[in-house]
């Protein structure tokens, strides 16, 4: 069984960025999740917002990985008027049976992360082992690498633990 994918929904590059240096660190792929339709412009923002707020799944693309041949799946989403992005809720809900461990990380603008990870965990049908949230003031700063060097500490902990 391989160690650890990680798994992103990203409109601005931020939550990609993120999850490329924890996959990087883990030395473990990293997959973009993908949607048919496009979440550019204004009704698309507006669109984006009600699925998140209203818990709505949308459709989106396939992914070329089998997830049950990883212990650990650590899933980045941007943060949606105070949760999980709709993307992501579609992905979890679709691969909920073939989540082993789980991890999270978000990026944010400044919400509060509570229900973001409150969400992942209802849709996994788990909490995660670890978590991370990422402000975009954190964004490639101190902060950040202090952040990522304790949820890389708590996957591995988990990891040597199992």
């Amino acid at each position: 069984m391989k160690p650890a994918i990680v798994v992103v929904f990203s409109l601005t590059g931020h939550t990609r960025s993120v999850g490329a240096e924890i996959a990087q660190r883990l030395g473990c792929p990293i997959v973009g999740i993908t949607e048919p339709r496009s979440r550019r412009g204004g009704l698309a923002y507006l669109r984006s917002g009600f699925e998140a707020l209203f818990g709505r799944l949308p459709e989106i693309g396939q992914i070329d990985q089998n997830l049950r041949d990883f212990s650990l799946l650590v899933v980045g989403t941007p943060v949606w008027v105070g949760h999980a992005s709709s993307p992501v809720r579609s992905f979890l809900s679709r691969h909920r049976s073939d989540i082993g461990n789980l991890a999270a990380f978000c990026t944010m603008g400044g919400r509060d992360p509570v229900n973001t990870f409150t969400d992942i965990a209802s849709v996994a049908g788990k909490p995660p082992v670890a978590t991370l949230a990422i402000s975009e003031h954190e964004l490639a700063s101190p902060q950040q690498a202090a952040r990522l060097d304790e949820f890389i500490a708590a996957i591995r902990a988990l990891r040597e633990g199992a």
